[in-house]
């Protein structure tokens, strides 16, 4: 995923036909700071990988939220999340630690393992 990559988000990749019909879902982002106009959603009951191109640097890859929703929503109870190396940076203006739509991350159903990454998040995780 990156600008002259096939995709140019997240989301694109993660709702493409191949994506619905793999069994892993396999997502490489450049670096760079990807900044995300809705959330990425795991809705379907797939195994998902969301890493960094092989060549990347350790904390080269961020994602940033431009409208204040959350950067991933994971919301199938038979989803499986791995994310690996990235950094995730959520800030609103102002934060609501009450708003549930200001979290930086978001897991209603499914599991979520976050390897070598880092959150930073002014409304909470």
């Amino acid at each position: 995923v990156g600008p002259t990559k096939h995709f140019k988000s997240l989301n694109d990749a993660l709702t493409c036909g191949q994506a619905r019909c793999a069994t892993v879902v396999r997502v490489n982002l450049e670096p760079g700071l990807h900044t995300m106009e809705s959330e990425a959603e795991i809705m379907e009951d797939s195994r998902v990988v969301i890493r960094p191109t092989a060549d990347a640097p350790l904390g080269s890859v961020v994602l940033s939220s431009r409208t204040g929703r959350p950067l991933l929503l994971v919301v199938n109870r038979a989803a499986s999340v791995c994310v690996q190396r990235i950094s995730f940076v959520f800030s609103t203006q102002p934060p609501a630690a009450t708003n549930l739509k200001q979290r930086c991350i978001w897991v209603t159903e499914g599991q979520l393992l976050l390897q070598n990454c880092t959150v930073s998040s002014d409304a909470g995780i």
